[in-house]
């Protein structure tokens, strides 16, 4: 079996689970880790958890449907212990709208949130490195296919621009050339000017600050990304120089 096809086997859904979303008359949007994989194929899905997208009148529908041997639905995010010993834990969250459904991505009978949407939802949710990394690693990816233009528009009305656009820039400096395009990354500075954050990310982790004060560096580590949008930038560099390098392949010959 050749890589690629082991990485796709690791990331896809589990077949019982695949076929009960396939034949499904309700509306979802498989979203979070799964959905992201789909997009940049490089980060595997979160073991053991999948998290539906679904109407909020639908739950106790889908907790019915999916009431089969190896798979657990829940309304609430599962403990350690709870996902350990069920099989297949499926989060259902009630948060799908019409217009998320029209944009998704249909693989081999399974719906998606679409790769633009799977970067909203990343950051909306972050919390740590890996969403960011995910984030990075789709711009990346899908670079030559991206809606951009709905990406700005939406990360300007949910407050993200700045952080899009702070990612966008450090994948071109991490890579040393311009793959996201700079037009994309004016715009969103443009739509920002007037509204900067403190920091990027918005809440860094304490371990993160302390290295920074260990090193006695206090314009975070992408000094010329700070002054740019007015933000100091925290996010380690490792964060998006992995990916950068591990999907080094897929544009380096581009």
């Amino acid at each position: 079996m050749t890589r690629v096809a082991q990485v796709a086997e690791k990331g896809v859904l589990p077949a019982l689970l695949r076929q009960k979303l396939a034949v499904a008359p309700r509306h979802y949007l498989v979203t979070d880790t799964h959905a992201s994989f789909q997009h940049h194929r490089w980060l595997f899905p979160a073991p053991g958890v999948v998290a539906l997208r679904i109407y909020p009148d639908d739950s106790s529908w889908w907790q019915k449907h999916l009431a089969v041997a190896g798979v657990h639905a829940s309304t609430e995010p599962p403990g350690r212990k709870e996902v350990i010993g069920k099989g297949f834990v499926v989060v259902l969250r009630s948060d799908l709208t019409p217009s998320l459904h029209a944009r998704r991505q249909i693989v081999q009978g399974v719906s998606y949130e679409s790769a633009e949407d799977s970067c909203l939802n990343l950051l909306a949710q972050a919390r740590g490195e890996s969403a960011y990394a995910e984030v990075a690693a789709i711009l990346v990816a899908g670079r030559e296919t991206l809606d951009w233009v709905y990406l700005v528009e939406q990360t300007t009305t949910t407050g993200q621009a700045v952080a899009l656009g702070i990612l966008a820039e450090i994948v071109n400096r991490e890579a040393g050339r311009e793959l996201i395009p700079q037009t994309v990354i004016e715009q969103l500075r443009e739509r920002t000017s007037h509204h900067p954050i403190g920091t990027f990310p918005p809440h860094p982790p304490r371990r993160w600050l302390r290295r920074r004060a260990i090193k006695g560096a206090d314009s975070g580590s992408y000094p010329r990304s700070s002054a740019r949008w007015g933000t100091q930038v925290f996010l380690p560099r490792h964060v998006v120089g992995k990916v950068v390098f591990d999907l080094r392949p897929r544009w380096a010959s581009g």
